[in-house]
């Protein structure tokens, strides 16, 4: 697989995994994500944290939450 086509996969499963945060669920996350900016620097947090860690998107969603 090209490396383009694995980000682009990454950054579709992060879209899909954010759509389901709520200000229930993750109310420091979900205020960043109302912001195209703020979307951004959750999504490269989110890809840094999968790389790096070795976890799931939708098991970076917590750990990023304790952290922000």
């Amino acid at each position: 697989m090209k490396p383009i086509a694995i980000e682009e996969q990454l950054r579709e499963t992060v879209k899909e995994v954010l759509s389901t945060v709520t200000a229930a669920n993750s109310p420091t996350i979900f205020k960043l994500i109302q912001t195209e900016q703020g979307y951004k620097i959750v999504e490269e947090m989110i890809i840094n944290k999968v790389c790096l860690e070795n976890i799931s998107v939708s098991a970076t969603i917590p750990h990023l939450e304790r952290e922000l």
